[in-house]
């Protein structure tokens, strides 16, 4: 329990440390891949942060997962913004894309019909739909940056009280 609380609130994360993250969820079919990969993202985006955590899906079902939780850069007007996420690395990652969420904060809500995140703030793109071994996070990162940027999928709400989509349930 204590060492989960520090790790969360880790400032810079050594490869050491997203290994013991990995290896803590039993069943990754190639945890090297994965920690390669949240290496890559960490480094770049020191927004997004790497933890164990329950995804509970729109359908209901459920799974222990790594995920990367933060923010990504968007921009609209030259002026730099954050967009709420989530990207949650299935087991069979790389064979399969990670499950992203755009997770709004208390005073935003998700833009309705949006292009690329339904109402539960749940992520479509054909960076995903295209998954291949060859596809990192990093490049899905970059991408959702710009696609993000083009067509926000948020937006401001005065007092709060936007739509929330599923919350990981914490261990």
């Amino acid at each position: 329990p204590g060492r989960s609380c520090s790790m969360a609130s880790r400032v810079q994360w050594t490869r050491a440390d997203l290994t013991e993250l990995v290896l803590r969820v039993p069943g990754y079919r190639d945890a090297l891949r994965v920690v390669d990969e949240m290496d890559d993202v960490v480094k770049a985006l020191k927004s997004l942060k790497p933890k164990v955590d329950q995804l509970v899906r729109n359908d209901g079902s459920e799974g222990t997962m790594v995920c990367l939780d933060g923010t990504i850069p968007m921009f609209h007007n030259q002026k730099k913004y954050n967009c709420p996420l989530c990207i949650w690395i299935n087991l069979d990652f790389p064979s399969s894309p990670p499950t992203c969420y755009v997770k709004p904060t208390q005073d935003m809500a998700i833009k309705p019909r949006h292009v690329h995140v339904d109402s539960a703030g749940f992520v479509y793109h054909g960076y995903l739909t295209t998954w291949t071994h060859q596809s990192t996070l990093k490049i899905l990162c970059d991408t959702l940056t710009a696609a993000f940027s083009q067509d926000s999928p948020v937006y401001a709400v005065p007092g709060g009280g936007g739509a929330r989509p599923p919350q990981p349930r914490s261990q």
